[in-house]
Formats: structure tokens, sequence, C-alpha cells
């Protein structure tokens, strides 16, 4: 499939066709990696890291924790 590459500020770009976004899983807004090899420009998607709450917890050092600051008597609405 054909498609032309435009000026766009400094860069440029090219439109993707809906049915290549389809097949490669690529959506609008969508964060992807763009680089060169051997000559080819490759366009991957990125897929955002789920965090799982309780494994980050797990991964928490008690002895790394800082100590307690005393910043004094609330002063306003925090109390």
């Amino acid at each position: 499939m054909k498609s032309q590459v435009e000026k766009s500020g400094d860069g440029a770009l090219v439109r993707i066709p809906p049915i290549v976004m389809a097949a490669s899983k690529i959506s609008i807004n969508q964060t992807v990696d763009v680089r060169e090899d051997g000559g080819r420009t490759i366009i991957e998607p990125l897929s955002v890291q789920a965090y799982d709450l309780d494994q980050l917890l797990d991964q928490m050092d008690p002895a790394s924790f800082h100590d307690d600051l005393d910043f004094g008597l609330p002063i306003g609405g925090e109390g």
C-alpha cells in the first residue's frame, strides 16, 4: 500500500491506512517506537506496562524507608 511522506514542522509524517493500523494493533494517540534498521523504517507499537500494586508493595524494603519528619502542628484545613 502506497503512502506519501509529508512535511510536518521539522519532521515528517506518513499516513498509516486503517487496515495496516488494525493489523499492527496500533491505535490513534498510542506511543510507538520509530527506528531505522538496515535502511528500513520500523514503526512498532509500545504497550503500556500494567502495574500490580501488591507486587510493587512486596518489593519495598522497610530498611530503605525514610524517617518520619515533624512539620509541627496543622495550621490549615489539613488536620
